[in-house]
């Protein structure tokens, strides 16, 4: 964000910020040692693995690092964490502005981010520590609606100063819903939500020779079943765990494919999944349709990660995954089973960054 007076703007960092993380995390542990946990004589050593480390997330726990920059200079930091042994909370840590920036504001937008962020994966409160002596982060506190939650902690062992837990509730109903009407257009396609009368396009596509082959689901038996498995779609769409998009030739409302995200463990991660019916095979609709439910997980979800899969032996789909820039991570020898048998598959994942830009990990 920019502000009309001290024009700061605030921003995800990459683990291509090391540097500049490293910085500013150094520089705040100088200028307030009494503010956290840790101390500069501590982290100054640390390798950069280790500063690389902190700006991603790692199994175990998700993290939102955050700078704030006035003239592309850093001159805050701030970072948000939630465990997934605890999903429901949010952490805030590391907060620091400099010393001669403070006062217009960037405190309070950086925590704002950190709200926004916790809330749309769907966290229920946020929670923090601050020692009882910093008076000016206190009130800051305070004024965004963080109460005292517990007993006064020691800042760090040895330290005879003490730090006051503090939590906010944050608003459940914030959680991500997209309305059902949602169209996305590209050049040739239009993608809309399911609509039982798509049947006819999966029930044809189904009874191609080895359509289903390389797909979890199995080939209907009858055309009833796929009234069912559309009705799923769209009560799945309404609890926001599932978005599948029928792909359709242009304005014509033709369909021809679908394309779906499933939601993870994760709030902020989604599986993406897609079929053209064979008719229109060769014409490069699958990325396309992909792409723009891609952007859509991006803009829309606040998607941090996609992954997705295909059948070893699936050249066609593993063609379109590495066409969208996914990256590969493994070969998993029981990726589904099909008639009782495991199916290997090749695994991928496409990370993005605040700016909406792919991370490249490679």
């Amino acid at each position: 964000m920019k502000t009309g007076i001290s024009n700061f703007e605030i921003r995800e960092l990459t683990v291509g910020d090391w540097e500049i993380y490293k910085s500013i995390r150094l520089c705040s542990l100088k200028d307030s040692p009494d503010s956290f946990g840790s101390t500069y004589e501590r982290e100054v050593p640390f390798a950069e693995c280790d500063w690389r480390s902190r700006l991603e997330s790692q199994p175990g726990h998700n993290v939102l690092p955050l700078v704030a920059e006035i003239e592309n200079e850093p001159v805050g930091l701030a970072s948000g964490l939630i465990w997934e042994s605890e999903p429901k909370v949010a952490h805030v840590f590391q907060m620091w502005v400099a010393p001669e920036k403070r006062g217009q504001g960037i405190a309070k937008a950086m925590i704002e981010n950190i709200i926004g962020w916790a809330e749309a994966r769907g966290c229920e409160s946020l929670a923090l520590s601050v020692t009882t002596v910093n008076k000016a982060a206190t009130n800051l506190y305070q004024a965004s609606g963080f109460l005292p939650s517990g007993s006064l902690e020691p800042l760090r062992e040895g330290s005879a100063l003490a730090v006051q837990p503090m939590s906010k509730k944050l608003d459940r109903t914030a959680s991500i819903r997209i309305p059902f009407e949602t169209v996305l257009e590209t050049r040739r396609l239009l993608l809309r939500s399911v609509n039982i009368l798509d049947s006819d396009v999966v029930w044809e596509a189904s009874r191609f020779d080895g359509f289903n082959d390389g797909m979890v689901w199995d080939p209907p038996s009858c055309r009833e079943e796929l009234a069912e498995i559309a009705q799923r779609n769209i009560d799945s769409w309404l609890n926001g765990t599932d978005y599948v998009f029928t792909v359709c030739l242009g304005a014509a409302d033709v369909p021809i494919g679908r394309v779906g995200l499933h939601q993870k463990d994760a709030a902020d991660v989604w599986n993406i999944g897609f079929w053209i019916h064979p008719h229109h095979w060769g014409h490069g609709f699958a990325p396309e349709a992909a792409r723009a439910v891609l952007d859509f997980a991006l803009d829309r979800l606040k998607a941090r990660k996609v992954v997705t899969s295909h059948a070893i032996w699936n050249k066609r789909s593993e063609a379109v995954i590495r066409r969208l820039g996914f990256d590969y991570v493994r070969e998993n020898p029981e990726g589904f089973w099909k008639s009782g048998r495991p199916v290997a598959e090749h695994e991928y994942e496409l990370r993005f960054s605040a700016n909406g830009e792919i991370e490249d990990f490679r």
